[in-house]
């Protein structure tokens, strides 16, 4: 297990009211995983990445996003599956760049959104965690 550390950083650990400066978190490079973080002198590891006095925050959540729309083009008229399909995946990793690592996605065509929750582990592919609903529904009339 390869582990590394990061330190010299601005870190705001959502216990504390602030930014604590001067502190270090350790990674397990594997599963991504935090497995240990500090104050002042950091631990030797693997590797060690200065961050130069940066702000470090959790990842964010978005409880409402439509992963199969391109907020550009309302009225876009009907994307094929495959369409569909890309423009999500593209969604999910501008997302992800921006900090988001949990998403809500509020219905989409074809079900893309749960087809790219699940094909996630299995391809590998980097996307934040999905909670996926599927096709909208709505009422009749």
């Amino acid at each position: 297990m390869t582990q590394t550390t990061y330190f010299n950083a601005q870190l705001f650990d959502g216990l504390h009211d602030g930014f604590t400066a001067n502190s270090w978190f350790t990674v397990d490079d594997e599963s991504g995983k935090l497995t240990a973080t500090g104050t002042g002198d950091a631990p030797v590891s693997d590797q060690q990445v200065d961050l130069h006095d940066q702000y470090v925050t959790p990842g964010f959540m978005n409880c409402h996003v439509h992963l199969g729309s391109n907020a550009h083009q309302l009225a876009a008229g009907k994307r094929s599956e495959t369409e569909v399909t890309l423009l999500g995946l593209q969604n999910l990793q501008d997302l992800l760049k921006s900090g988001v690592t949990y998403v809500r996605n509020l219905s989409s065509h074809y079900d893309v959104d749960i087809k790219l929750r699940d094909a996630q582990p299995v391809y590998g592919f980097k996307a934040p965690h999905v909670v996926a609903s599927g096709r909208a529904m709505s009422a009749t009339g």
